[in-house]
């Protein structure tokens, strides 16, 4: 997909998580997500924007200077990523919870 990158957590937790369905609600949601990349050259702001998406920096988790952020999937999962150089990297995957606690 263009302008994502996995990192190895977000495969590995992608790998482990059970429920099918979330994994194709995600392949979904990164499509929608790669196509708003796309028509606006790798900035976030659009999935910022977008009102199904819910992209939003999360407070005081930092790496480098560079926010972590998170975006919903469905009602109970989420996925961390970071914005950098024009690429979303994606780090995890997973209930709400985890997610937040494990940005």
């Amino acid at each position: 997909l263009p302008y994502i990158k996995f990192e190895e957590s977000f495969k590995r937790d992608f790998n482990s998580h059970q429920v099918d369905t979330d994994k194709v609600k995600l392949m979904e949601t990164l499509a929608k997500i790669a196509n708003l990349l796309k028509n606006d050259n790798g900035n976030i702001r659009g999935l910022k924007a977008d009102g199904g998406i819910l992209y939003e920096d999360m407070k005081n988790n930092r790496v480098d200077g560079n926010p972590i952020g998170h975006f919903r999937i469905t009602q109970s999962i989420r996925a961390s990523c970071m914005s950098e150089n024009g690429f979303l990297k994606l780090r995890h995957f997973g209930n709400h919870d985890y997610v937040n606690n494990n940005p």
